[in-house]
C-alpha cells in the first residue's frame, strides 16, 4: 500500500486515539470537566477570551505587517554585497 496505507493508517490510529481520549473526560473520568457551549457561558467568557487573547493577536499582527513592509522596501536597495537585505526573523 506503500505511503497511501501509512495516510491510512494514520488516520485511523489518530481517530482511535482521539476517541478513546474524550471518552476518558466524557464519563467524568478525567480532571478537566467537558462542557457543552451556551450562548450564556460564550457571552460570559467572551470578555476574559478577547483581554488575554487581543495583545498576543495585536503583536503577531504587526509582527506580520512589518514583514511585509520590510519584505518590499529592500526590494529596491542592496547592500554592499549586492544581496537584498531582508530579514529573517522578526
Amino acid at each position: 500500500m506503500g505511503i497511501e496505507g501509512a495516510a491510512w493508517a494514520t488516520v485511523i490510529a489518530q481517530t482511535v486515539s482521539s476517541c478513546l481520549l474524550v471518552s476518558h473526560y466524557v464519563r467524568g473520568q478525567g480532571l478537566l470537566k467537558i462542557l457543552l457551549p451556551t450562548k450564556a457561558r460564550f457571552v460570559a467568557l467572551t470578555p476574559r477570551i478577547l483581554r488575554n487573547g487581543l495583545p498576543s493577536l495585536l503583536r503577531n499582527g504587526l509582527a506580520a505587517v512589518a514583514a511585509s513592509v520590510l519584505n518590499k522596501w529592500p526590494a529596491h536597495s542592496r547592500s554592499f554585497t549586492g544581496e537584498s537585505s531582508v530579514p529573517t526573523i522578526l
